[in-house]
């Protein structure tokens, strides 16, 4: 489990990790139950819905083709076979707190629960007003300089209040720095729109197999505040796609989210003549980028989970 990492509640009052083991320790029927008993934990109802639809493909998937004479019975119990050495990986994976996606289940059940900036909400990290020092979200004293900390702590990581003072009253050179800063990295495309002030995406893959099309794409806009000293910052992947899937390869994201997204993202998927798409993505590491040109400039950083409130 990543540092910084905050659970969030849920409606049950168990820890959300043992509930994601839960929610496939019975396959489908565990999923159904946690559909309905969890309403607000989005990590868990996830797996939920993961459970359901892949296991409940299975077992129908095994009805079927236990009753194809002769070889049918054998595809059934080698498909409960991988079936059980899923049935693990898939524990063990929600036991850990890691949002492990498979193909297809995995998109559907992303999809039914709702995306939020990439994947499932969490509370995020608090932080010392005074000292800077991480803080877990229940202490009422940061256990370095021991200042009481107040309820609404904002989880976006303080800057000094010298770095504050000497800030820089324009947004411009900020936003230049910025736009030099991050033309050092060739597979990011920045610009100035109209709709916010800094634009950044990277195109991760643009696959196409014959029957079917992918694309994926990072995107990313900044908006600076002059009045309060604040550049604001959004961040997403979006995938769009059309015809047939290709069943080949794999996707994986062990990330946690909130205002604040950090983890990876990795994809690799074959189609009829190889490899078609096969990506990495490091959520932090654009906006370590971002985040250290406004705290040089004595601007605060801050993130968001709607696009719009890095908008005009």
């Amino acid at each position: 489990m990543e540092e910084g990492y905050n659970k969030s509640e849920t409606s049950l009052g168990i820890d959300e990790n043992i509930e994601g083991l839960l929610c496939y320790l019975l396959g489908w029927v565990t999923g159904i139950a946690f559909l309905i008993l969890e309403k607000n934990n989005r990590f868990v109802r996830f797996h939920a819905m993961q459970s359901l639809t892949i296991f409940l493909s299975i077992t129908v998937a095994s009805m079927i083709l236990g009753a194809i004479p002769y070889f049918g019975w054998l595809i059934s119990v080698l498909l409960w076979l991988t079936s059980l050495l899923l049935w693990v990986v898939l524990m063990i994976k929600a036991l850990k707190g890691e949002l492990f996606k498979l193909p297809i289940a995995g998109d559907f059940a992303e999809r039914f629960i709702g995306r939020e900036q990439g994947g499932v909400k969490y509370k995020p990290s608090r932080f010392c007003s005074q000292c800077g020092n991480k803080v877990d979200p229940e202490d009422r004293f940061c256990g370095h300089c021991g200042t009481e900390l107040d309820v609404g702590e904002d989880s976006a990581r303080p800057q000094p209040a010298a770095a504050t003072n000497n800030a820089a009253s324009s947004k411009e050179p900020i936003l230049s720095a910025k736009e030099q800063e991050l033309s050092k990295y060739p597979d990011l495309s920045v610009s100035r729109s109209d709709k916010t002030d800094i634009e950044i995406k990277s195109v991760l893959a643009d696959a196409n197999w014959g029957v079917g099309k992918k694309r994926v794409e990072y995107s990313a806009c900044l908006l600076a505040n002059e009045t309060e000293h604040t550049a604001v910052f959004w961040e997403m992947i979006k995938e769009t796609g059309s015809g047939m899937d290709i069943g080949g390869g794999f996707k994986t994201e062990s990330f946690t989210s909130g205002k604040s997204i950090s983890g990876k993202v990795k994809e690799v998927r074959y189609g009829p003549d190889g490899k078609v798409i096969d990506y990495a993505w490091d959520y932090e590491k654009t906006r370590s980028i971002v985040e250290q040109v406004v705290n040089s400039n004595g601007w605060k950083f801050k993130t968001v989970l709607m696009k719009n409130k890095a908008m005009h």
